[in-house]
């Protein structure tokens, strides 16, 4: 038995997980599509997603910005930035 509940994995791997899901929903859509040559087409395919974990993950990080600039000049600077995503995650 497989157990598809998840306790806790690192980002890439989430990363990865979302991808893989993402595009199974692609393929079968894709495959329904195919299957059905009256009118095929892939609306299918946007409400599986949306009806998916794939949609609510998605949906609770479209707003997150990178804490830091992709390279801190200053010490001080790389300082801050670390200090302020600690205060973001401690906030919740």
């Amino acid at each position: 038995m497989i157990n598809h509940q998840i306790v806790q994995i690192d980002p890439l791997q989430k990363t990865e997980k979302v991808g893989c899901d993402a595009g199974i929903l692609a393929a079968e859509a894709a495959h329904e599509a195919l299957s059905s040559m009256e009118n095929p087409n892939m609306d299918a395919y946007w409400e599986a997603l949306q009806h998916s974990w794939v949609w609510q993950e998605l949906y609770s990080v479209r707003n997150i910005r990178p804490v830091c600039p992709s390279d801190p000049s200053h010490s001080i600077q790389e300082l801050s930035c670390i200090l302020y995503g600690v205060l973001q995650l401690a906030q919740g």
